[in-house]
């Protein structure tokens, strides 16, 4: 939402980042997005998922949530302080560095392919390290959609963390380590 445009056509305007998602579902739909694909995480295990991904990002999210409003993406940053918008936040820190960004809440989408495939491997081991990179590589995706990564070398260092996970799984099992037997 552009600062100081509050309303447009008598319709209140707020960004989205602090919209009341009870409003937001009494809106009718007119077609559009519409959920596709195989059926979202069972809520339990979603929330259980979520609890873990607090775990893990401790003091960094206000809280990990499921979402309600989320089609496409399988996560995505909400304002916690509906005093502040999050532009507004980010102008003022960008003025003054030793403003902190408040934790924002992450809110995860149950029905998308990513976010399955972690309750998959929570179910299978709560501990295993591959969700804790696959956390910190998505928590580290949606710092850099919501603009507030300080840090982009960690988002790099997160996708090259996962390259390497899938590369290990993907050696076959003969091949230990990697330069044995070659020569230069």
């Amino acid at each position: 939402v552009l600062p100081g445009l509050i309303t447009f056509k008598d319709k209140m305007l707020m960004s989205i980042d602090q919209v009341d998602l009870a409003k937001l579902n009494a809106i009718p739909s007119t077609g559009g997005a519409e959920k596709r694909g195989e059926p979202p995480v069972d809520k339990k295990d979603a929330e259980k998922l979520a609890r873990r991904m607090k775990d893990i990002l401790g003091a960094r999210v206000e809280s990990v949530r499921l979402s309600e409003r989320l089609v496409a993406s399988p996560a995505l940053l909400v304002g916690a302080n509906r005093a502040v918008s999050g532009q507004m936040e980010k102008i003022m820190h960008l003025f003054n560095q030793e403003i902190r960004l408040t934790p924002k809440n992450l809110e995860i989408n149950p029905g998308h392919a990513l976010i399955r495939d972690m309750a998959a491997i929570y179910r299978k081991d709560a501990k295993d390290p591959l969700l804790v990179k696959l956390v910190e590589a998505l928590f580290a995706s949606v710092l850099l959609l919501d603009g507030t990564i300080d840090n982009p070398q960690t988002l790099s260092r997160h996708i090259q963390d996962l390259a390497s996970a899938f590369a290990a799984t993907a050696r076959p099992p003969d091949a230990e380590s990697g330069s044995e037997g070659r020569s230069a």
